[in-house]
């Protein structure tokens, strides 16, 4: 059984920027350091996360959404989610140990390696060196036209948080608001 709670994070939402890369190259936004500020409020329907079970972190998720999977198999620091009014659009969100000697970009660039293999098409893949963060956008190649994923990993030196979303296209519009907001968050509670 997993715990969690909503929590106020003190790292406010900053805009993203980012030169333009090709669809092979890395991403990564320089954007000013979020400055120290509590109890901001989130949009898009975003709610934090916080799960203070085995690997503590506060992650913004679109709680207003989506509810909890209670058909799902339970794991520590592990949240499973279905959306209210559409349950084939699905979110997972959960944290690991890391054990890995990699740079966080490194850790970014192998993560993506392998991906096309798995059948993910990546449409766009962006890092964010301000909050260790990245996310990777795309399709799986069996379903173009019914379903999109995003990505969105949260970097610490020993562990790490995932989020995985995996949506109907209809629906991509809304990630795409969500995400700016969601990454300007180091996934660390204060």
């Amino acid at each position: 059984f997993s715990v969690a709670t909503f929590a106020a994070c003190t790292t406010p939402p900053v805009s993203s920027t980012g030169a333009a890369a090709s669809q092979d190259s890395v991403k990564i936004a320089d954007m000013p350091p979020p400055p120290q500020q509590k109890n901001l409020p989130l949009a898009e329907g975003l709610e934090m996360l916080q799960n203070i079970e085995q690997i503590d972190f506060c992650v913004p998720a679109p709680l207003t959404h989506f509810k909890i999977d209670e058909k799902a198999e339970r794991e520590r620091a592990r949240f499973d989610f279905i959306q209210k009014n559409n349950a084939k659009n699905t979110l997972t969100v959960q944290g690991f140990f890391r054990s890995d000697d990699l740079s966080d970009e490194g850790y970014f660039k192998n993560y993506t390696e392998g991906m096309e293999e798995e059948g993910k098409v990546v449409t766009e893949k962006k890092f964010f060196k301000n909050t260790n963060c990245f996310y990777i956008k795309g399709y799986w190649s069996n379903s173009y036209n019914e379903k999109r994923f995003v990505e969105t990993v949260w970097l610490r030196p020993d562990d790490l948080v995932k989020m995985i979303a995996d949506i109907s296209v209809s629906d991509t519009n809304s990630w795409n608001k969500r995400l700016p907001i969601m990454v300007s968050y180091d996934g660390v509670c204060r």
